[in-house]
């Protein structure tokens, strides 16, 4: 018999307690922290809640966004924020996050809950050993990461292109310079919307500035700031997230100008030996947009090692799920919703492909 508790919920005004949870658990990650929640709540992706659950020693805590269905009262569905969550949980408890994924399934399925997303932490690989009831898990795609306290010394592994390119950079005058902790990034966010412009990013990924300030006022110990400096301007920067064991590529951008210097790859490399020194064990540069896309062959030529990145899908409320999907499937006409969205009822239309037209 269980004698865990039920699920203890916290929001945000209990951020101070939602953070000890958290750092008690070994393993823990910034995307669980209560500052990165709330940047998500200011960007629009819903409501933040800490969902926790304790056996004796054992401990098991997700982070989820609750985000009502457009049009529809009442109804609404659960998502990790972006980036990267899932249960987190102490060593040998698969079982207790088990329990706690069953019963927030269970409780959100009572109260209007619909569906729910997970993506997983690659390299916490959180999603073995899961079996709640309902909850699908498949690997999407992979991601590059680098051991920064391996021997030998980690830039061993960058691909000669990579290390021509860090030369480049030094031999025409570029210089990194980090700042962890900073009190804004003001430098970095034309940075970013010029080059989300230049790859045609989706507006969702055209951030405020809101998001940004708040990544410093709520992760300020937990932010790095790594800007590419050339004859006195800012070419490229980054922004990582960090604790004393990852350290994550979160963000970057770069001017389009600049780009024949090489920025990036000397800005990467020096942020991996801040790393090192610091004696972090992982630099997590994350996937591309598709697998095999420029990004994610930029990212491979620092590193050969992938963990798999796997996401967790479940439908909530069977009956509601498909009446949304079909109401989302007429809404959308003559396109239709793409395929393998989850959660269908709020899939992006795509175009008909030409031979299903010409079959109609």
């Amino acid at each position: 018999m269980s004698t865990s508790r039920p699920v203890e919920w916290l929001g945000l005004d209990e951020a101070e307690r939602w953070d000890r949870i958290v750092q008690a658990i070994p393993g823990w990650d910034v995307y669980w922290l209560s500052g990165y929640a709330r940047v998500w709540e200011a960007n629009g992706d819903g409501q933040p809640v800490l969902a926790a659950l304790e056996r004796g020693d054992a401990r098991a805590a997700a982070v989820y966004l609750v985000r009502p269905i457009p049009g529809e009262p009442g109804l609404w569905d659960i998502a990790t924020p972006y980036g990267y969550g899932g249960p987190l949980f102490t060593p040998g408890a698969a079982g207790l996050a088990c329990e706690l994924l069953d019963q927030v399934g269970r409780c959100a399925a009572a109260h209007g809950g619909v569906s729910e997303f997970i993506r997983f932490h690659p390299l916490a690989a959180n999603h073995a050993g899961l079996n709640a009831p309902g909850l699908s898990v498949a690997q999407v795609s992979e991601t590059v990461y680098l051991d920064l306290q391996r021997q030998p010394h980690f830039a061993h592994d960058f691909r000669p292109e990579v290390r021509n390119r860090i030369r480049r950079a030094a031999r025409a005058g570029v210089a990194v310079r980090l700042t962890p902790g900073p009190e804004d990034v003001d430098v970095f966010l034309p940075l970013y919307t010029e080059t989300m412009t230049r790859v045609g990013a989706r507006p969702y990924y055209f951030f405020p500035a809101e998001t940004f300030r708040l990544l410093c006022t709520g992760l300020s110990r937990h932010l790095l700031l790594a800007e590419a400096v050339h004859a006195g301007r800012t070419i490229a920067a980054a922004l990582f997230l960090y604790n004393d064991r990852f350290l994550h590529y979160h963000l970057g951008g770069s001017a389009t100008d600049a780009l024949h210097l090489a920025p990036n790859n000397l800005l990467f490399a020096e942020a991996a030996e801040w790393g090192r020194r610091r004696g972090i064990r992982f630099l997590h540069l994350g996937g591309g947009v598709r697998p095999g896309d420029s990004l994610m062959r930029f990212k491979s030529g620092f590193s050969p090692l992938r963990a798999p990145f796997f996401v967790g899908r479940r439908i909530l409320d069977p009956d509601r799920y498909a009446a949304l999907a079909a109401a989302r499937a007429e809404q959308v006409r003559p396109t239709r919703p793409a395929p393998d969205f989850f959660p269908a009822y709020r899939a992006p239309a795509v175009p008909v492909p030409a031979e299903s037209a010409a079959v109609r």
